[in-house]
């Protein structure tokens, strides 16, 4: 009887052990594919709607709200700025800071040049197959330009909705083929050459840009 007890307890104690290091394990291997410790607090988000241009989305509370009719409507919500950035709102589609976008009309300027890919999220409304997604050179993924398949009646045809998280440490280079050009070279619009991004993305802030345009409304 003794001799069963204390073997009872051997196993249970290996029971432990074992189980632990496999949960500790499935914890590193999560935190190195990117997936964010603690779940998004959606109830701590602030509402951001516009009835002219018929939208609405949600957004985390600590971020801050920008918009402009000077040129083109514009409409940001974005991440707090580092320290000592000199980046000032309102912001459009080439400015490294983590941020949802809506432009109704447009950009008036060339798009991103960077690797694409298909938009491979969840969105809050149809998307065009125009739509695509924005990738480091490794493939992780930075910026969405999403094309509604039918737009607000209020805005343009050039309308869509934007997202991007900041990269730290941003770096672009220039490739034609395997060979690597100096960006004074480089001419993305009508050669073969192609712009790679470099540095590093929050994977929390991906997946806050993410799931501000998955609950994202159009009327």
């Amino acid at each position: 009887m003794r001799m069963t007890r204390a073997w009872t307890i051997i196993i249970a104690l290996l029971i432990v052990v074992v189980g632990g290091g496999i949960y500790f394990t499935s914890q590193v291997a999560e935190e190195r594919n990117g997936v964010p410790e603690e779940p998004v607090a959606e109830e701590e988000w602030a509402l951001f709607t516009n009835e002219v241009y018929g939208f609405e989305f949600r957004y985390p509370a600590q971020w801050r709200t920008a918009s402009s009719t000077e040129f083109e409507p514009i409409f940001n919500a974005y991440s707090p700025l580092p320290a000592g950035s000199a980046e000032t709102p309102p912001f459009i589609h080439h400015h490294n800071v983590t941020n949802v976008s809506v432009f109704p009309m447009g950009v008036p300027t060339e798009g991103l040049f960077a690797s694409s890919q298909p938009v491979n999220f969840p969105v809050g409304f149809p998307i065009a197959p125009g739509s695509m997604m924005f990738t480091l050179a490794d493939g992780t993924p930075f910026a969405a330009y999403l094309v509604p398949v039918s737009r607000p009646q209020s805005w343009g045809e050039a309308g869509f909705v934007w997202i991007r998280a900041r990269i730290e440490g941003a770096e672009t280079r220039c490739f034609s083929g395997e060979e690597e050009l100096s960006m004074e070279e480089c001419d993305p619009l009508g050669t073969d050459h192609r712009i790679e991004w470099y540095g590093d993305v929050s994977a929390q802030e991906w997946n806050e840009l993410l799931t501000v345009v998955r609950d994202m409304e159009l009327r």
